[in-house]
């Protein structure tokens, strides 16, 4: 696996939830590390739910993994908003 393929499996989740934003991700992703690991935190994160057999025992597990999806993605919201990348 290349360093652009492994970058694009990290990103894609990402691409998938904002694809109006593609280009600003990889711009992102490109030029600020602290972007690439709020995107890898959002991958482990949506790996981890979906590995969750959703039962009853375990609504409270489940609830925790959906909230943390949304922080990450009001964080990647508040990267996308911003006029300019951050460095």
């Amino acid at each position: 696996m290349t360093r652009s393929d492994s970058r694009h499996d990290l990103l894609g989740p990402v691409v998938e939830r904002f694809p109006d934003q593609q280009s600003r991700i990889l711009r992102l992703a490109l030029s600020d590390g602290g972007f690439r690991a709020l995107c890898e935190e959002y991958d482990l994160a949506r790996q981890s739910y979906g590995r969750l057999q959703v039962t009853p025992e375990r609504a409270a597990e489940v609830a925790e993994y959906r909230a943390v999806i949304a922080e990450l993605e009001d964080e990647i919201r508040g990267f996308l908003g911003s006029g300019q990348d951050r460095k």
